[in-house]
């Protein structure tokens, strides 16, 4: 796809393809050019970026392609297509968490106050402030949510 998007660019520059459709071919494109070299990178926050950066990209091709002309019909629907596969490849890269937590002593003395350390490890691809960023919007949507329904 990048590279038809490459040559689907070349179409543009050299004034082949109409007026109408830049304003949801151009961010289309732009979008697939974001993916270029993705492959090479490892599973982690860049790769994230690049994917977000790039369903943005097909969502705002999606929202310019709002016309009922047959070519701006199929422009939206692979601009709806390529911006679900990113969400699902931004899930997959999100949902992959494994803190493994580790307490520094074995036993706790029945009956006391015992202070004691828990080291954390994270094993995911993604940093722990991510982690521990999205948790916090995830209880902040799930408070609005519980506001909202009382």
């Amino acid at each position: 796809l990048v590279e038809l998007a490459e040559m689907a660019r070349r179409w543009i520059q050299s004034d082949d393809v109409a007026s109408q459709y830049l304003r949801w071919l151009t961010p289309l494109l732009d979008g697939l050019a974001t993916l270029k070299g993705v492959s090479k990178i490892p599973e982690g926050p860049s790769l994230l970026n690049v994917v977000q950066e790039a369903e943005r990209g097909f969502q705002n091709a999606s929202a310019q392609a709002n016309g009922h002309l047959p070519l701006e019909t199929q422009g939206r629907a692979l601009a709806e297509q390529l911006t679900s596969w990113m969400k699902g490849v931004s899930s997959e890269l999100l949902a992959h968490v494994e803190i493994v937590l580790t307490p520094e002593i074995n036993r706790i003395p029945a009956g006391s106050m015992t202070e004691f350390a828990v080291s954390a490890a994270n094993m995911g691809a993604l940093p722990f402030l991510v982690l521990v960023s999205l948790a916090i919007l995830w209880l902040a949507q799930k408070r609005r949510g519980a506001a909202a329904g009382a």
